[in-house]
């Protein structure tokens, strides 16, 4: 979006999102196009909870920001609003009856990150899902601001600052001083710089209400694990495009540039290594027992930053 006039392509995309919402619940299907209408049950596309993974579907209202962000275009915020609050609404509902508050719907969680994916898709699922519809909320309150709509303005700002609360009580573990998978589940080294990066992100988005999340101290945490890793990266597609900005943005800007000049596994650099020409779908460019199934060659969404 900053380099290329790509605003006729994600409006398109858009209207493709939109095409894919159920008219009961607002859910969108997680990948667009589908070959066929996104249905209700147990056959929905890529869904093992009551709506699909909000770490894809928040790219509705994400990507509809964005281009009032980038150029200043509130014709698909006009446009898309009633579906967008349709989507949201419908999540939150939802999650207040099935899940108490916070909803937390996830099918591949922090897909292709270093860890192996029957660890790494559980154990980042849910708090990542939760993350990507708090991203969300504050999408809605821009673009509410952008198209005079004060009322919804007002409401999802306060439900973003309540679901920011809901966040850490539900991922934050005291003991470790930082953010681990939920409910006690076993902590994993390797998830911790998505896991962590996340709530920095929701951070500098309300600064207002940053303190809810209870950010002290993880920038350091993010610092020692890079640094321990011998500056390698280890995040999956949701955490690639917040760490290299994250630690830029708090003054580690050094580490972020050594991540990214890497050239040795787990890194981009490592690709170049190896003859990619392209951006693969995981990090080793084939599969193994730990991340099936086979990667395509030809996949954006590793590097994002």
């Amino acid at each position: 979006m900053q380099n290329f006039d790509m605003v006729s392509v994600y409006e398109e995309f858009l209207n493709m999102i939109q095409d894919t919402q159920h008219p009961d619940d607002g859910d969108v299907a997680p990948v667009a196009p589908v070959a066929v209408k996104f249905k209700k049950g147990p056959d929905r596309l890529g869904l093992r909870g009551a709506m699909a993974d909000l770490s894809w579907t928040a790219a509705f209202p994400l990507i509809t920001s964005w281009l009032y962000k980038y150029y200043g275009d509130t014709a698909p915020i006009v446009k898309h609003w009633a579906s967008l609050k349709k989507f949201m609404d419908g999540v939150a509902a939802e999650a207040k009856d099935d899940e108490g508050q916070l909803p937390t719907f996830w099918t591949w969680g922090d897909w292709c990150a270093v860890e192996a994916r029957s660890v790494a898709t559980p154990s980042t699922g849910p708090e990542l899902a939760a993350f990507n519809y708090i991203l969300g909320l504050d999408a809605m309150v821009t673009m509410a601001d952008a198209v005079g709509e004060t009322e919804d303005a007002a409401k999802y700002k306060a439900l973003g600052a309540s679901m920011r609360a809901a966040f850490k009580t539900e991922f934050y573990n005291e003991t470790l001083g930082r953010y681990a998978p939920r409910n006690g589940e076993a902590d994993n080294e390797l998830l911790l710089q998505s896991l962590n990066v996340a709530p920095l992100a929701m951070a500098e988005s309300r600064p207002d209400v940053a303190a809810s999340l209870g950010v002290d101290g993880l920038v350091e945490k993010l610092h020692a694990d890079v640094e321990a890793r011998d500056y390698h990266l280890t995040v999956g597609s949701v955490g690639a495009k917040h760490l290299l900005p994250q630690l830029s943005a708090h003054g580690l800007h050094a580490d972020a540039m050594k991540i990214a000049a890497q050239d040795t596994y787990p890194s981009y650099g490592y690709w170049i290594a190896n003859g990619a020409t392209t951006c693969w779908e995981n990090y080793k460019g084939w599969p193994d027992p730990e991340h099936p199934p086979t990667p395509t060659h030809n996949h954006i969404f590793l590097v994002k930053c």
